[in-house]
């Protein structure tokens, strides 16, 4: 059986998966989950309370930075910034 990685990650955050910690380059799980497009872990973290207002080291949130996969951010679908 083959598991996806939002599979995964929910089965992380059920067993204590700190879903704050940052990098070195404070990026968080939701940010870096924005940056490659995977919007399905960015609702997986999101619904885990993923904080939205983290800066990493260019002061860039998850939802203001680019994402890597296309002019699209996932981290912005049914969300803005602050809310």
């Amino acid at each position: 059986m083959q598991l996806d990685n939002a599979t995964i990650m929910r089965e992380l955050l059920k067993v204590g998966a700190q879903v704050e910690q940052a990098d070195l380059g404070h990026l968080t799980p939701l940010s870096i989950a924005s940056l490659r497009g995977q919007s399905e872990q960015v609702q997986v973290l999101l619904q885990a309370g993923a904080p939205v207002d983290a800066r990493d080291y260019k002061q860039m949130t998850p939802f203001t930075q680019p994402s890597r996969a296309g002019p699209a951010n996932p981290g912005r679908q049914g969300r803005s910034e602050g809310s």
